[in-house]
């Protein structure tokens, strides 16, 4: 199955930022995740778009990017998603936001080493940690790109300066998860990679 450390193997569906660099299937791996299964074409555009110019604000007009603009553009994407996924499968520290009661407690966010699955473990034993598959992930945003989907607890529970750390997750299948990330950078990279891991694991279903 796919593991974060053995991306290097040319198997069908496997990302383009292979977590080891010192592979020799480069070429032909950027171009196995397009091999898509029928019917999943609307979730592949979306990919190679996001894996294409996701998340760019330099560049307000993606249609005068260069070529040269865009092979950046996605040589950035996967590196970040790269840097991700080697902390996120450590676990990396953050807070959960209870989304009932706006209670605030530390906590960790991890991602399995299949990339499949996250998990938001907090520090507290009596809350329970939050697990679903990454293909059930329905969206994945910030306070900036969707205020009106905010739970009302959690909105009056944040000061304006936690709000630019807070990362909530929808599911398809179970109640949205809140993060606050250690700052705006690192919610910005948890929204992108999130995005992107999503779209994958939809795309490269069976």
């Amino acid at each position: 199955g796919l593991d974060v450390d053995d991306w290097a193997d040319p198997t069908p569906f496997r990302p383009m930022w292979c977590c080891n660099c010192s592979h020799e299937e480069e070429d032909k791996s950027e171009q196995a995740v397009f091999n898509h299964p029928r019917g999943a074409e609307t979730r592949q555009e979306e990919l190679s778009s996001m894996l294409t110019f996701a998340q760019t604000p330099r560049v307000s007009d993606v249609t005068a990017m260069t070529t040269d603009e865009k092979l950046q553009e996605k040589a950035r994407l996967q590196d970040l998603v790269k840097g991700f996924a080697k902390r996120a499968v450590h676990g990396v520290a953050c807070h959960f936001v209870d989304i009932a009661t706006g209670r605030v407690v530390p906590a960790t966010f991890e991602v399995d080493r299949q990339l499949k699955r996250l998990r938001v473990v907090p520090k507290d034993p009596d809350m329970p940690v939050l697990s679903n598959s990454i293909s059930m992930v329905r969206e994945a945003f910030s306070v900036e790109a969707g205020e009106a989907a905010v739970p009302p607890a959690v909105r009056g529970a944040l000061v304006e300066e936690q709000r630019r750390r807070l990362v909530l997750i929808s599911f398809e299948d179970m109640p949205m998860i809140c993060i606050l990330e250690a700052s705006a950078a690192e919610r910005d990279r948890l929204v992108t990679c999130m995005k992107i891991l999503r779209l994958y694991a939809q795309t490269g279903q069976p």
